[in-house]
């Protein structure tokens, strides 16, 4: 029994052995087959790792180039534009420097129309010069004429004056000749009174005395009352010549300042019914009227005829500044119209978009060619190793790198199972072992017990491997699920990625449809608002802003030492003073159907007193027209 567990002994370690043997050789074996078809895969050329890092920065670099492409890649719409904007300014692409010229002759032009504007002769105006034309235009030296009748008119006063005044003087006359009658008549009756008297002292001094001597009183009485009498007579005779005389002088005065009176009254009637336009029933007044209009007539007459000459000077530099405009934007009227303003508009905005998908396109066509390098040098690395390319150029590196690894590991494993051969054979006898390989042996039932115990074993051992295995794919199976739920994250925020590019192609058509929307807009009212700005700026006198003007954008510029400069460096008092006279006439142009009421809370708070004076004068003149609330937090800004 003991020789043959001692047998058995040996036979357990020859089949030992010889497992082992052939366990080293099936090993080597299967490392030769592996590391053949890696020397097949590489081709007998196996990369460097400084190649492999290479071709890693590459296919990053190509990630990014192809993100970026994708990113800058125009829509269809853009590819129409740019194709549309390429035939526009095929052979008449337009500097910044001719559009920036091309605007200044424009803001020129537009000054050049403010100022003729300011030379044409209102409506109303011309009306009243046509209307007076019609009465003045023959007549020469008018203005002495009409002071002569107004000194004939004042003669003709004086004349009525001194009418009156020997009106008076005959009147006084007339009393006087009344009173010297009646004087007269009261000596004659004094007279008589005292003849009587004498005549009865007489007839008592002749009842007394003798008769002769009463006819020697009576005839004293007599030749006295007689004298008397005719002293009286005489005296009476000669007032009522004087009187007369008089009279008949103050007559012929009279006649004669009446005559002279009709003459300039006849003068004067016939000037009036000339050249009166409304009779005031005041030849005074009518004369001064006359003059006001004739004065009227001959200011707007110098008037046109100057501004006639200004204005062609005017038109002859507008036609030098169109012409130069024509030059730029001739080609472009045939797409935007002949409005050189609205051309310009669109010509900027044009040229600013073909700029920008031609820098887009000139970007991508760039990327594009460096990308086709990157695939290129992709291509022929990868192509050494697969004939089909089907994965991604990441999992194809991965897997090289993977194998080069491999590779590495197996050629060490390989040599190091020759060299435990090499060992295994120098201490065994290999001819010994194989011999024992088709030996049939006997083994007890012992042994086989111990061989089942063995299994047994060994089955245990490879149900808590299974156990453990089970364990390491329960984490894979969530590993995978986590992938999945990641996978479904990342298709989830590609949705949202395209909803978010959809927004901003609807965005940016909404930014493009409301700057156009602002361009017709300003165009529109354009001229309105800056006819309002340059009348309210002038309003506000000793300030910068009665040299200002406004350009397309409504930007607001100041003419110092000859130069338009622009408003931005003002203080913020005229900051605010720009901005209200924008504001009335934004006002003044929208507004042109209806009258809008005007709010102010407050707005010359940063104004200083010279400055305040002036807006609070520009109030008081838009209040003229508008109702004007206007709101203030100190009496220092009171109306």
């Amino acid at each position: 029994l003991q020789k043959e567990y001692e047998n058995l002994s040996k036979i357990e370690t020859s089949i030992a052995k010889k497992n082992h043997y052939n366990s080293l050789l099936k090993n080597i074996e299967n490392k030769q087959k592996r590391i053949a078809t890696l020397n097949e895969f590489f081709h007998n050329y196996i990369p460097e790792d400084e190649k492999l890092n290479d071709i890693a920065q590459a296919i990053s670099k190509n990630n990014e180039a192809i993100k970026e492409i994708n990113a800058n890649n125009l829509t269809a719409d853009e590819e129409n534009s740019l194709s549309n904007l390429e035939k526009l300014f095929k052979d008449h692409e337009v500097s910044e420097e001719d559009l920036e010229e091309c605007q200044k002759n424009i803001n020129d032009i537009n000054n050049i129309d403010d100022k003729i504007k300011l030379y044409k002769i209102s409506d109303d105006e011309m009306q009243k010069y046509e209307k007076l034309k019609t009465i003045f235009s023959d007549s020469i030296n008018l203005e002495s004429k009409i002071e002569e009748n107004i000194k004939s008119y004042e003669k003709q006063k004086e004349i009525e004056s001194k009418v009156n005044e020997y009106e008076s003087e005959k009147e006084m006359i007339m009393n006087e000749q009344e009173k010297t009658k009646q004087m007269n008549m009261g000596k004659c009756k004094k007279m008589f009174i005292l003849s009587g008297i004498i005549l009865v002292i007489s007839i008592t001094i002749c009842l007394l005395n003798t008769k002769i001597a009463l006819i020697g009183v009576m005839i004293g009485v007599l030749i006295s009352i007689y004298s008397f009498y005719e002293k009286i007579k005489t005296a009476k005779e000669t007032k009522e010549n004087q009187y007369i005389k008089e009279l008949n002088e103050i007559d012929v005065k009279i006649k004669e300042l009446n005559l002279n009176k009709e003459a300039i009254d006849k003068d004067i009637t016939g000037f009036l019914n000339k050249y009166v336009i409304q009779t005031q029933s005041n030849i005074l007044m009518d004369l001064m009227n006359i003059k006001e209009d004739y004065n009227n007539y001959m200011r707007i007459d110098n008037m046109i005829r100057f501004n006639k000459n200004s204005i062609l000077d005017l038109d002859s530099k507008k036609q030098e500044k169109i012409e130069k405009v024509n030059s730029i934007l001739s080609h472009f009227y045939n797409y935007f119209g002949k409005n050189y303003e609205e051309t310009l508009t669109q010509v900027k905005l044009k040229q600013k978009e073909y700029i920008f998908l031609k820098n887009r396109f000139n970007h991508l066509k760039e990327n594009s060619e460096k990308n086709k390098k990157l695939e290129r040098t992709l291509e022929e690395f990868f192509n050494r190793y697969y004939n089909n390319i089907t994965l991604n150029y990441e999992e194809l590196l991965d897997e090289i790198k993977n194998n080069k690894n491999e590779y590495n590991i197996l050629l060490k494993d390989f040599n190091k199972a020759k060299e435990e051969k090499n060992e295994f054979e120098k201490e065994n006898n290999i001819q010994e072992i194989v011999d024992y390989e088709n030996k049939e042996e006997k083994y007890t039932i012992e042994e086989i017990k111990e061989q089942i115990e063995y299994l047994n074993k060994e089955k245990e051992e490879n149900i808590k491997n299974i156990t453990n295995i089970k364990a390491s794919l329960t984490n894979i199976i969530d590993i995978v699920d986590e992938k999945s739920d990641i996978e479904a994250e990342i298709e989830n925020l590609n949705e949202m990625l395209e909803g978010y590019k959809q927004k901003y192609k609807i965005l940016n058509k909404t930014k493009e449809l409301l700057e156009k929307a602002k361009d017709k807009l300003t165009t529109k009212y354009l001229t309105n608002i800056r006819t309002g700005f340059i009348k309210y700026a002038r309003m506000l006198k000793g300030t910068l802003l009665e040299n200002s003007n406004i350009d397309v954008n409504l930007k607001v510029k100041l003419e110092e030492n000859g130069e338009q400069r622009v408003s931005d460096y003002l203080s913020l008092g005229y900051k605010d003073l720009i901005g209200i006279c924008l504001r009335f006439a934004i006002i003044d142009s929208v507004f042109t159907n209806e009258t809008a009421f005007i709010i102010l809370d407050d707005p010359f708070v940063n104004l200083d007193e010279e400055k305040l004076t002036e807006a609070i004068k520009l109030v008081e003149e838009i209040s003229k027209e508008y109702q004007v609330i206007y709101f203030i937090c100190h009496k220092s800004r009171q109306k």
